[in-house]
């Protein structure tokens, strides 16, 4: 059963989010994201929300784009995150099943459908003057009470489910860290 689960996480995953395409960069042999699902946003070292999250100091970085290159390395750790949290899903729901052996849980709503998560990108520098990407994803489900600040504020929660998870990409050594899907937080 796990190895089914996989395949229909990637093929979610290959489908995306829409119709709807651009560019981020201006490179030849481009690949396109879904504008719709994406939002840029720009670091504040004022807002409690982007300071909570950084142990280290960091600060805006000047490139707001992202390289094809980057824009394949992100989906890669994407991918390794979904491969990964596919088996925490279903453990979960496991221990939700003994837990609440009334209800009619269903696997699905325990798993992560990336089809039904927006993304926001975060642009930063290390200490070292190393790019890094916050990635964000928020589900639709939350978005329904807040659809305007999805494109401006970073959404962060603390507990709840699946519906926010976030890492790190630091884009010069191609590290993937700080996972975090608020169901653990």
């Amino acid at each position: 059963m796990p190895k089914i689960l996989m395949l229909l996480v990637i093929c979610f995953l290959l489908i995306g989010c829409g119709e709807d395409q651009i560019q981020l960069s201006q490179d030849d042999d481009i690949d396109v994201i879904d504008t719709s699902c994406v939002a840029i946003i720009q670091y504040d070292s004022t807002d409690f929300s982007f300071r909570r999250f950084f142990s280290k100091p960091v600060s805006k970085h000047p490139v707001q784009v992202l390289t094809v290159a980057e824009q394949r390395l992100i989906e890669n750790k994407l991918y390794e995150f979904l491969a990964f949290q596919v088996f925490e899903d279903m453990k979960w729901y496991e221990e939700a099943k003994k837990m609440y052996s009334n209800e009619n849980l269903q696997l699905i709503n325990f798993m992560i459908d990336i089809q039904d998560y927006r993304r926001q990108y975060v642009f930063l520098k290390n200490e070292k003057d190393e790019r890094i990407v916050w990635c964000i994803f928020v589900c639709e489900d939350i978005l329904r009470w807040d659809e305007k600040s999805w494109e401006t504020r970073p959404f962060i929660g603390f507990g709840g489910g699946n519906c926010l998870f976030n890492f790190k990409v630091n884009m010069d050594t191609g590290e993937r860290y700080d996972v975090c899907v608020n169901a653990e937080a």
